[in-house]
């Protein structure tokens, strides 16, 4: 049975654009296709037509997956940098993160959302790690206001300035960055609860780093 690679060897995968080009080819003859048999029935094989879309359909999911699954770097391509293209829902990205978590020893995963104007939007994961000391409690959030702010400053289309595709870019950034974190657990040179530790909560629910930067900030205004 082949093994299904790890975290590392994922980052350092092949290209997928033989398989992208295959499918865009695929699609491109299906359409050629439909309109030959649309010209043979006059139009009148509306089934036929109908089976033809659902074809076309599946290719245009699988070539979005394809492009949803490829590691999306932030260039310049004038009018949307890439890194802003994230064409799935936010909802799968989080369940992808989630499933990383739970592979890297997390328990108790639930995705936070919080009311942002008229819907409930995900703002945070929440999860337990079984550390040395104990069980500990994380949340790691995503700040969907400063993405949509930087969407903003960099002139990215407004169809692309939403709060809901401020949330799949979000996202997509977390997952990316799990993705990174969890290559270096797999090496063993760290455990999950030191790369989570900023974002461990006490009792009350605040963060590590959230204390620190009180701590700091008492500090600077005692002198």
């Amino acid at each position: 049975m082949r093994k299904a690679p790890g975290t590392v060897a994922r980052l350092f995968g092949p290209s997928h654009n033989e398989e992208f080009v295959g499918l865009l080819i695929r699609l491109a003859d299906v359409g050629v296709e439909c309109a030959a048999h649309f010209r043979a029935t006059d139009g009148q094989d509306l089934p036929g037509i109908i089976a033809f879309e659902r074809r076309a359909d599946k290719l245009v999911d699988q070539i979005h997956e394809l492009l949803d699954n490829s590691f999306i770097m932030r260039f310049d391509t004038g009018s949307v940098p890439v890194g802003y293209l994230v064409l799935k829902s936010d909802t799968k990205t989080i369940g992808q993160i989630q499933k990383l978590l739970v592979s890297a020893g997390a328990t108790n995963v639930a995705t936070d959302y919080r009311r942002v104007d008229d819907t409930h939007l995900p703002v945070g994961i929440v999860f337990t790690v079984n550390t040395e000391y104990g069980f500990r409690k994380f949340s790691l959030p995503v700040n969907l206001t400063s993405v949509q702010a930087v969407l903003t400053r960099q002139r990215v289309q407004p169809k692309f300035r939403s709060v809901e595709q401020a949330a799949r870019v979000a996202w997509r950034i977390v997952k990316d960055w799990v993705e990174a974190q969890l290559a270096i657990i797999e090496t063993e040179m760290v455990t999950l609860d030191q790369v989570m530790l900023p974002y461990m909560q006490d009792d009350s629910g605040e963060t590590v780093y959230g204390l620190y930067r009180g701590q700091q900030l008492a500090a600077l205004e005692r002198g």
